[in-house]
């Protein structure tokens, strides 16, 4: 029985530690994206693939700040495109998430503004440019039908 102990006791340690590297692994720190110069009423919300994964109230001096975890409802993954909306309408700024990143621009994070097109409004002008810019044809003239031919008063025959 003495023997056992040290048995027992290494295969709880390595329990342990195994267990605890599976927890490492699942805590990995956000993505946190950041911004500034947006008004105090503005919402800024970041979506993956349509779906949400947080958003922030514009603060007093236009800042705002979104922590995007791995348990977040969107489900990021490493280069996940993350789009941003300004009071509901789509920017056009996106950023690829992975786990503890922030945007390239630590000074300024990224760079909204409440009034952005969005790209599918952009390519929507495009096609409507390149619509207009279609050249016009002219209807081909028809020959104008001949009147039917008179026909000369029959007599009839005498028998």
């Amino acid at each position: 029985m003495p023997g056992r102990r040290p048995i027992l006791a290494s295969l709880l340690a390595t329990t342990l530690v195994v267990g605890s590297v599976g927890g490492v692994a699942a805590q990995m720190p956000p993505y946190t994206a950041y911004g500034m110069g947006l008004q105090p009423t503005d919402t800024v919300t970041a979506t993956i693939e349509g779906i949400e994964c947080g958003s922030a109230r514009v603060s007093v001096a236009g800042n705002w700040k979104i922590s995007i975890p791995t348990e977040a409802p969107c489900h990021p993954t490493d280069g996940a495109t993350i789009h941003f909306a300004v009071n509901g309408k789509e920017h056009a700024a996106t950023l690829g998430w992975s786990g503890g990143g922030a945007p390239l621009n630590p000074r300024v994070g990224v760079a909204l503004s409440a009034t952005t097109v969005t790209p599918s409004a952009t390519a929507t002008l495009k096609a409507t440019a390149t619509a207009s810019k279609a050249p016009t044809t002219k209807a081909t003239p028809r020959p104008t039908p001949k009147p039917p031919a008179k026909k000369s008063p029959t007599r009839p025959a005498f028998r």
